[in-house]
């Protein structure tokens, strides 16, 4: 199964760890363990280093780009997506 995710962080908790929790903790752990997902996918502007570096730290690596993909002056997105490491895996016992 294929997911798309989805996040924003407010400008005031940019840094704070937010993003690293978010991403590195909650979903990762929803997506392997329990939805049984084999590949996440996400879109990121590709002028957005801190947050390209956070999704690279979880094992996501950007596949293309779009020029021109949103109403933002320049706007170049990234699709970074990740594959989970052992899609043998099975879920978890309830």
């Amino acid at each position: 199964m294929r997911c798309d995710l989805g996040m924003a962080v407010p400008s005031r908790w940019q840094g704070k760890g937010v993003g690293h929790g978010a991403h590195g903790g909650a979903a990762s752990t929803l997506a392997d363990g329990w939805l049984n997902v084999i590949r996440l996918e996400l879109t990121v502007y590709t002028d957005n280093e801190r947050a390209i570096a956070l999704y690279r730290k979880f094992g996501f690596e950007i596949e293309g780009t779009h020029k021109a993909y949103a109403l933002r002056a320049g706007a170049v997105c990234g699709h970074p997506s990740r594959w989970r490491p052992d899609p043998a895996q099975s879920r978890p016992a309830e």
